[in-house]
């Protein structure tokens, strides 16, 4: 029987990993079809140069723990919280690319979707539509005009920041502009504001992007989430399309940052007013812009388990990538659930919604031929 390894953030019994633990669980009970052996460790249990490490398993309904060979195949879910942590598990991940395990996301896949600047190249590079961004360290005077008399509003996003936090945007007002952060707001003078923005925010670690020609929805900003997933035969499918739609006044529409989940359906009037499109053919260009990323990414780093990919519906360019995410959550779909009553169609909708997507990593690890 196949093993399938998650690299995740591993705390004590009886939940070893820690808020990713119902996630794994499910994983478990729902796949039992499945022939695979799912088993859990973390950066922080691991001897260097050891090919053995402490793993958790979960078996009738309890976790297990003890000392195993490291599976073959990797799936990484650990997210680093500390610089200290991301040295070891890049130092644990050299170890296992050097001996021969199998990532289930190449990890220079991994690393340029992380890296906003690259990944915005890469979609540049290929011509899916997207916006552009520019280092803050390298932006002019020259530049930062260009940006506002194009947009009135300036975005400054960490490079590699995610869940919206450290986000701010820069607003024109008449010959002033107010810098708007989640706790502060500011107004800064016209010959001031790229002194200022390289004052506040690092230079080397952020960059300023143009505000893309949004219409917001009742005051509100909004993204759409898609989960695209591989079935291990280089068959990419789109699992699970949600809308997130912000706080009223706010610019972004992350779940973390106080945003909620609603089910495209319901923005089937908005999408015709506004867009002259239904529900169904904004879903068709959002899915084929999708599969059209997933193509080029596998073609230039080769197959990889799935990905998250934020869009935007512009005024001027339609459906664009804003950003993507190779290590994607799912509760967004058990929040839509929520939204309709136990037991009704919707509800039922989107809790099988969840279900497929939170299997089909262990469909990718036994169709995979590593």
């Amino acid at each position: 029987m196949r093993e399938f390894g998650i690299i995740a953030r591993v705390k004590r019994d009886p939940t070893p990993a820690g808020s990713q633990f119902y996630y794994i669980e499910d994983m478990i009970t729902m796949g039992k079809e499945w022939p695979i052996k799912v088993y859990i460790f973390s950066p922080t249990n691991w001897l260097a140069g050891e090919e053995t490490i402490k793993c958790f398993e979960y078996v009738d309904n309890t976790w297990c723990s003890s000392i195993r060979k490291i599976p073959t195949i990797i799936y990484d879910r650990y997210i680093s919280k500390t610089a200290e942590e991301e040295e070891r598990k890049n130092t644990f991940l050299s170890y296992l690319t050097k001996n021969g395990h199998n990532f289930s996301t190449p990890l220079q896949l991994v690393d340029i979707v992380k890296d906003k600047l690259k990944f915005h190249n890469f979609l540049s590079k290929n011509k899916i539509p997207s916006i552009a961004g520019l280092k803050l360290k390298q932006a002019t005077e020259a530049d930062l005009n260009t940006l506002i008399k194009s947009n009135q509003a300036v975005f400054i996003k960490p490079i590699q920041g995610s869940g919206g936090k450290g986000i701010a945007v820069l607003i024109k007002s008449n010959d002033e502009f107010v810098l708007k952060t989640f706790d502060d707001k500011v107004i800064i003078p016209r010959n001031e504001v790229l002194a200022q923005l390289k004052a506040r925010f690092n230079p080397e670690r952020y960059f300023i992007q143009a505000k893309a020609q949004l219409i917001a929805y009742e005051n509100a900003p909004y993204d759409i989430r898609v989960l695209v997933q591989n079935n291990g035969k280089s068959d990419y499918q789109i699992t699970g399309l949600a809308l997130r739609l912000g706080q009223k006044h706010s610019w972004v529409s992350n779940l973390n940052s106080g945003g909620r989940g609603i089910a495209l359906a319901e923005m089937n009037a908005y999408f015709q007013r506004n867009f002259n499109k239904t529900t169904d053919e904004i879903t068709q260009d959002i899915s084929e812009l999708c599969l059209n990323c997933c193509a080029a990414l596998t073609h230039e780093y080769g197959d990889f388990i799935e990905i998250a990919f934020d869009i935007l519906l512009t005024k001027d360019l339609g459906a664009i990538i804003i950003e993507a995410n190779t290590k994607p959550a799912r509760w967004i779909f058990n929040t839509i659930a929520d939204n309709y009553k136990e037991g009704t169609s919707e509800h039922k909708l989107y809790k099988s919604i969840r279900q497929k997507t939170v299997v089909f990593p262990l469909i990718f690890a036994t169709n995979q031929n590593f």
